[in-house]
């Protein structure tokens, strides 16, 4: 039986997912990578380059977007131990 609120966090778990988080740094060096402070996209976006950081959904990998001036120019995935 699954009960509703179980459900209600499975899919919070789903848009957690798929939600990007804004970062003004990214060290890939540091590993297990911990984030700095998160920035909404207003802060990041005066610096002209930022990071744009989507979680999967045990936290084990990360889609690390680089952007520059709102546009994408790099994508890689890290693996965190």
């Amino acid at each position: 039986m699954l009960l509703p609120s179980a459900t209600l966090f499975a899919a919070e778990l789903q848009s957690w997912r798929d939600t990007p988080y804004y970062y003004d740094t990214f060290n890939p060096d540091q590993t297990p990578w911990h984030p700095p402070q998160e920035k909404n996209i207003e802060e990041v976006f005066k610096h002209h380059q930022y990071f744009a950081i989507v979680y999967s959904a045990a936290g084990k990998q990360l889609a690390v977007s680089r952007c520059m001036a709102g546009s994408s120019i790099q994508e890689i995935f890290y693996a965190q131990p």
